[in-house]
Parts: C-alpha cells; structure tokens; sequence
C-alpha cells in the first residue's frame, strides 16, 4: 500500500536534499577575482601630441598627486593602481597576436593622460574609452603606440591593448600628472613630496606667452634633478639629463606645461618644489 505524504514532510525532504548538496559542493558562493596592481615606472618625457587639449584651469585639482577611484568593474580588466604619491603606472607582459588586454585607470577633469605602448615591432596598440560617459577617446583603428589628451570628466578609462602580428612582449605606460594650483592672488607656490620608489613625479601647470616661469627644487644631497617640456608642442625646455634643480625662462606659449621631479638612480628623494608664475 503506497503512503501519501503531508505538504509540510514533502518540504522537510527537500530542505535536507538541498542541505546535503550543498554540503558536498555543488551549491557555493561565488568568489571575487583577484586583481592584479602593477607597479609605477619612470615617466616619458617626449610623448608627442596627437590632439588640441581643452583649455586648463588652475583651481580644479589639488597641487598632489591624485588618482581618482571610481571603482567600476569591468570583467576580465586590471585595475592599474599607482602607489601614493605616484603620477605614473606601468605594466608589463606578454600578448599573443590578436589577444586583447584591458586595463582600468582613474583620473580627473583638467588632468592630462598620456598613454604609451612599447614592444619588439611597434606594433602592440591600444585604445581608451571613458567609462562614465562611454565616450570612445581614441579607437584602436588609429593604431597609435603614443597619445595624450586633456580630460573633461572625473571616472574610470578603460585601456585596451591589442596584440600585434606575433607573440611579444610589451609594456603600457600611464602617466596622469597633478595640476597645480595657486592661492587667490599669489603668484608662488610650493609643493612638498618625495618620489615613490624612486619613479618621477609629474605636476602640471597653465601658464601665457611671456609670462616668467622660475623653478626652484630643493632635495637632500641633490638627488633629484628638473626637467621642463610644454605639453601641447611638445618641446623639452629643461631635460633632465642636464641635471638642473633650477629653471628659468619667459615662456613662448600659452599652454600647459609639465613639471618633472626626477630622482636619480631610481633613489627615493624627499623634495620641496617651488614655482612662481608673473
């Protein structure tokens, strides 16, 4: 004689099915992937530009090195942190023909980005979106190893680097220097740091055709030199190979200029930089 079970014992039955599949694995959580941060690397100085910048302002971020974290998740992309105090990321590694790598940045409104690719041919390329606005900056099909922009909008960018015609290695440079800014009515400033894992420091700065630009870099022992280069012509003023702590000149643009502190040998150098603008 077949018996007929109660609603209430069928449902008992069942919690204790689900209860033992779990037990032996077959329903788990499932778990975050781990991402991987990349250290910073020392800086391009001769990053050419490949398009007209917006105009800069001086009061839109602080005079530190920032990288804003906005925190999107994008599967599959690695975020590429920069250590504190760091205005550049860099990453290497190794990418078959038609592999595609993606890598999240944070950066500012009125902060330039510079991006660079560098392999065995040339011919690893990227391209970078903003993730907030989905706005495609530069597409893949420029087939660029170099750009730089002037950003409009605080949020997380997507860089996607694409594999070229055979298996190499490459590496992917960022670089987002800080703006500088100035007191109400003051035409002096100084910046106090160090450089993080002996990596250069970059600060950026608006200034007009034929105003004084004076540079005044102060680090113990000496160790750590000046290099000056206008962001829109792309014209070295100062390089750092001259070994300078010091800078001046009447300057033969208005536009940004890039403020580089550079340690030597990879040291890590506490520093205080001083500019003045009139």
């Amino acid at each position: 004689m077949k018996t007929k079970r109660s609603p209430l014992s069928k449902l008992i039955i069942l919690f204790s099915l689900v209860s033992l599949l779990t037990a032996c694995g077959v329903f788990s959580p499932s778990a975050q992937q781990p991402t991987s941060q990349p250290s910073p690397f020392q800086t391009d100085t001769s990053i050419p530009s490949t398009e007209t910048p917006l105009p800069a302002t001086l009061t839109s971020i602080p005079p530190t090195p920032t990288l804003a974290q906005v925190g999107t998740i994008v599967p599959d992309a690695i975020r590429l942190d920069f250590v504190v105090g760091a205005t550049s990321g860099s990453v290497s590694g190794n990418i078959r023909p038609g592999q595609v790598i993606k890598y999240l940045v944070g950066a500012a409104k009125s902060q330039p980005m510079m991006v660079s690719t560098s392999s065995y041919n040339n011919d690893v390329i990227f391209s970078v979106m903003g993730l907030t606005d989905g706005l495609t900056l530069l597409p893949a099909s420029q087939k660029y190893t170099s750009w730089q922009t002037m950003l409009t909008l605080t949020q997380d960018y997507l860089i996607t680097v694409y594999g070229g015609a055979t298996v190499e290695n490459y590496t992917l440079d960022v670089i987002t220097p800080a703006r500088v800014t100035f007191p109400s009515g003051a035409v002096t400033v100084t910046l106090n740091g160090s450089t993080p894992g002996g990596y250069v420091v970059s600060y950026i700065v608006y200034a007009l055709q034929n105003q004084q630009l004076d540079l005044n870099l102060t680090a113990p022992s000496g160790n750590a030199v000046l290099s000056v280069y206008g962001f829109e012509d792309g014209q070295p003023y100062l390089r750092y190979v001259v070994e300078s702590t010091t800078f001046s000149m009447k300057l033969p643009a208005s536009q940004d200029y890039i403020i580089q502190v550079v340690p030597r040998a990879g040291q890590v150098a506490a520093y205080s930089l001083t500019i003045n603008i009139k």
